[in-house]
């Protein structure tokens, strides 16, 4: 079983040793180095099971209650979001796919 010491010698150390290698960390994520890496669509935008209007959705009434649909399967774009598109007291405010 390993044994965890606490003291306060192990904190400065570990602190130290954290804020000496912020500064790799921080330049390692930078956005700088990603832009040299073209970015490509995988796989369809939407599928095949319906269509996208040509103008957007007019804004929602007011007090309309927004609802986020997770998951964008058979059911959520073929039954959920159609419902959602066409009720009076209710819009899509957000979607979610993962």
């Amino acid at each position: 079983m390993t044994e965890f010491t606490h003291s306060r010698r192990r904190f400065m150390v570990l602190s130290s040793a954290t804020l000496a290698a912020a500064p790799w960390l921080a330049s390692c994520a930078s956005a700088e180095g990603s832009a040299a890496i073209p970015a490509k669509a995988i796989g369809m935008p939407w599928p095949n099971w319906g269509e996208l209007p040509d103008t957007p959705p007019s804004a929602p009434n007011a007090g309309s209650v927004g609802f986020a649909v997770m998951g964008l399967g058979g059911y959520g774009i073929g039954k959920v979001l159609p419902a959602l598109a066409n009720g009076e007291r209710c819009h899509v405010a957000a979607v979610v796919s993962g």
